[in-house]
């Protein structure tokens, strides 16, 4: 039972990770493409912390699509193990 309670909340963590990196990027860029915002919401956590850190040195969309697409690959290796 702990274990469950235990991964319930990193789950309940992780979604409001995501959920804060998508807030920021809209309120940065406007209402971000669908494509993107599912791209995000596959980021490990590892990924979203990078992410949050990352913000702050985007100017456009085309900023975080290049760090997604740069990220890509781990996040399938981190998906694997």
């Amino acid at each position: 039972m702990y274990r469950e309670i235990r991964q319930e909340g990193r789950q309940e963590g992780r979604q409001e990770g995501h959920q804060l990196i998508l807030r920021q990027l809209e309120k940065r860029f406007g209402q971000l493409p669908d494509s993107m915002a599912a791209e995000i919401g596959k980021l490990s956590e590892s990924n979203v912390e990078l992410l949050g850190e990352a913000i702050l040195d985007f100017s456009s969309l085309t900023d975080v699509q290049t760090w997604l697409t740069e990220h890509d690959g781990e996040a399938r290796l981190e998906n694997r193990q």
